[in-house]
């Protein structure tokens, strides 16, 4: 003989992080857990304002009901009927989560390097025109902003802990480099610039004619050091 269903209690769940609400905070489209007495034969049917319910598991002292996500907010009833037709009631709230905004904190420079991707060379702390500039510490996963002297600086790929630099032509003896975002500004690092080596031509030898000698109408070049 089936067992009259009493329901003892009411909790929503989150399975996403486990949390879980009393009856009066539950979110549609997360789980539903009855607490009481019902069928052992798992035979129970659960009704949410008169339309049957997604029971995922029961046992005779729990039933978990999926729900629908698009269950409105406010107040709805829950019955949970067994084969012999005898029922228990109760009620639940559906209220909308508030929205979470990521916290962005404020950037963190810590360190930079100068990279030349020609020669694979890293140099702490120091800048060429037209190389990379490595920049480390903590920052936002994304919308960083690299100031070079005040000015905004050609980002080339950013992670919570480096941001890539592509540099333009720099002049002086260093730079000042801070990176910003909506969670404020870091402090200035300082990084020197060191210019390119120029590079001497090679110096070859100068070729002279001479009038003479011919061969067949040919003038041959008579080299001489420059």
């Amino acid at each position: 003989m089936a067992v009259a269903p009493v329901i003892f209690g009411i909790q929503g769940y989150n399975a996403s992080n486990g949390e879980h609400t009393d009856s009066s905070h539950v979110v549609a489209g997360q789980y539903l857990i009855l607490y009481g007495n019902f069928s052992a034969n798992q035979d129970n049917q659960v009704i949410i304002d008169g339309q049957a319910a997604n029971e995922t598991s029961q046992t005779q002292n729990q039933i978990n009901v999926l729900l629908n996500g698009n269950l409105t907010s406010g107040q709805h009833t829950i019955t949970v009927i067994n084969p012999n037709g005898t029922s228990s009631q109760s009620s639940f709230i559906i209220v909308t989560p508030a929205p979470t905004t990521p916290t962005i904190t404020e950037p963190v420079l810590t360190a930079a390097q100068g990279y030349d991707s020609s020669t694979g060379v890293y140099t702490n702390n120091i800048a060429s025109s037209g190389k990379y500039l490595i920049l480390y510490g903590n920052f936002a996963a994304s919308g960083n902003t690299v100031l070079i002297n005040g000015q905004s600086a050609n980002i080339i790929a950013q992670t919570i802990n480096q941001i890539n630099v592509l540099l333009g032509s720099l002049s002086g003896s260093s730079i000042g480099v801070s990176v910003s975002n909506s969670g404020g500004q870091s402090q200035i690092l300082d990084v020197a610039i060191t210019a390119p080596t120029p590079v001497n031509p090679t110096k070859t030898a100068a070729i002279t004619y001479d009038a003479k000698p011919r061969i067949g109408g040919l003038q041959l070049p008579l080299a001489t050091s420059g």
